[in-house]
Formats: structure tokens, C-alpha cells, sequence
């Protein structure tokens, strides 16, 4: 919120100080096509960083925040070291998602100390697949005009 208020306030400051609106305008529109192809590069860095990952048996042990975040991760066990997750736990019905009694297979990635479980591999898939998708999309409204 504080960053869409620091952007209105530089178009506003921009006008006033006579930059065109068409400009204004152009630098609008290059932002908004700029999200989701950044988000688009995240998705793909992600799934870059399965290659070489291993699949392995793990057992989820808990949850816990991260000291930089707001959001729990889950935590893995392979081979009796503990691993975190690359993305935040499903927020929704956690105990049933994520239980103690039942062997996971996860992709870890040794390179980054991280573990993909399936609800991070889908959100790598459908994250890339949907940014790019968003990204084509502005693209193709904007350049019609």
C-alpha cells in the first residue's frame, strides 16, 4: 500500500513539475506490464532451481516463521536433517494438509538448502504458467491502442 502511495505521489510530482501525461501515462503502463513479467522471471528462476534437485522421501516436522517473513514455512525431515520449504504452508487447513504420521516425496535442492513439496511444485507451475499468461495479456491490450 505505502508503494502505490509513493508512486501516485511521484506521478503527481511529475505533473506538476510539467513532465507530459503522456509520459506519465507510458511509465503507468511499462510498471503494470512489469509485475507479472518479474513475477513470471521468479516462477521460472524456481523451477530453474529444480534441476539437479532429488526426489526423496521426507516426513513433515512443523512450522515455523521465518525471522524476515510473516508467513510459516514447513519443514521437511530427509535423512534426519530438516529442511524448510521454498514457499510459505498452505494457509488453510493445515492439519490436514500437512501431517506427521504420513511419508512426503519432495524435490530437495541441495544447491539452495530448500525442499519443493507438491504444493510448491504447483505454485511454480501455475505461477509461471498464469504470469505469463498476464504478462501476454497487457501486452497485447496495451500495444492495440
Amino acid at each position: 500500500m505505502e508503494f502505490l502511495l509513493i508512486l501516485l505521489i511521484l506521478g503527481v510530482s511529475c505533473f506538476i513539475l510539467g513532465v507530459k501525461l503522456e509520459a506519465i501515462i507510458t511509465a503507468v503502463v511499462f510498471l503494470i506490464c512489469l509485475v507479472p513479467a518479474l513475477m513470471a522471471l521468479m516462477f521460472a528462476v524456481c523451477l530453474l532451481l529444480l534441476i539437479g534437485a532429488k526426489r526423496c522421501p521426507a516426513s513433515f516436522t512443523r512450522f515455523q516463521t521465518n525471522k524476515k517473513g510473516k508467513f510459516a514455512t514447513a519443514f521437511y525431515t530427509i535423512d534426519g536433517r530438516e529442511y524448510p520449504c521454498i514457499f510459505p504452508a498452505e494457509s488453510t487447513r493445515l492439519k490436514r494438509l500437512y501431517r506427521t504420521d504420513k511419508t512426503y516425496r519432495v524435490l530437495l535442492s541441495r544447491r539452495i538448502g530448500r525442499v519443493y513439496d507438491r504444493f510448491a511444485l504447483t505454485t511454480c507451475i501455475l505461477g509461471l504458467i498464469s504470469s505469463l499468461l498476464m504478462t501476454g495479456v497487457l501486452i497485447f491490450v496495451f500495444t492495440s491502442f
